[in-house]
Order: C-alpha cells, then sequence, then structure tokens
C-alpha cells in the first residue's frame, strides 16, 4: 500500500515533468532551453528540484519522446518534439504528466 509520502512524491515528479514540457513549448521560435533554466523554471513554478531530479525527468521525457537533449561541453539542453508539442499545448492527454497552472 502506497503511502500518502509516496502519493506526493509522484504527484511532484508529475508537476516537474509538465513544467519542463510548458517551458520548453514557451521558448518559442526553438523550444529549446539548458538544464539550468529548466531549474529555475520548476523552481519558479513551486517545484522543489536539484539536478538529479531534473535529469530524471529528462530521461522520461526523453523516453517517452516529447522532447530531446543534446550535451554541448558542459551544458545539457532539452528540445521539445512534434510530440510534446502536442501534450504542452493540450492537444493529447498522457499519463505521467500533471498539468497544472493558470495558463493549462
Amino acid at each position: 500500500m502506497s503511502s500518502w509520502r509516496d502519493k506526493l512524491a509522484e504527484v511532484e515528479i508529475e508537476k516537474r515533468r509538465w513544467s519542463i514540457i510548458a517551458h520548453l513549448e514557451k521558448s518559442k521560435p526553438q523550444r529549446v532551453l539548458s538544464a539550468e533554466i529548466l531549474i529555475m523554471g520548476c523552481r519558479a513554478n513551486g517545484i522543489p528540484t536539484v539536478q538529479d531530479e531534473l535529469e530524471a525527468a529528462l530521461l522520461w521525457l526523453e523516453e517517452q519522446r516529447y522532447i530531446s537533449t543534446e550535451t554541448l561541453g558542459a551544458m545539457q539542453t532539452a528540445k521539445l518534439t512534434e510530440a510534446g508539442r502536442e501534450v504542452a499545448q493540450g492537444l493529447r492527454v498522457v499519463p505521467g504528466l500533471l498539468p497544472f497552472g493558470a495558463d493549462t
């Protein structure tokens, strides 16, 4: 049986993933941001985020093909894919992402 802490942690993970997708969608025209900017964006949305948590979220999003990542020297970037844009724009609802905020 899952405890309320486990459920709360899962909500935070799903909100973090959504925050990443939403920030990438807003970063027009390229829809590319660095990992550092994505961490700041998650924190600005009230989602405590450290590097390991961001990396786990990016890995999940990349496995689902909502983003692609690239390492440029010491900097990691994430880019929204077409499938990710559909999710961010509300055209697709998928498990593992919890939309939140006034603009959802």
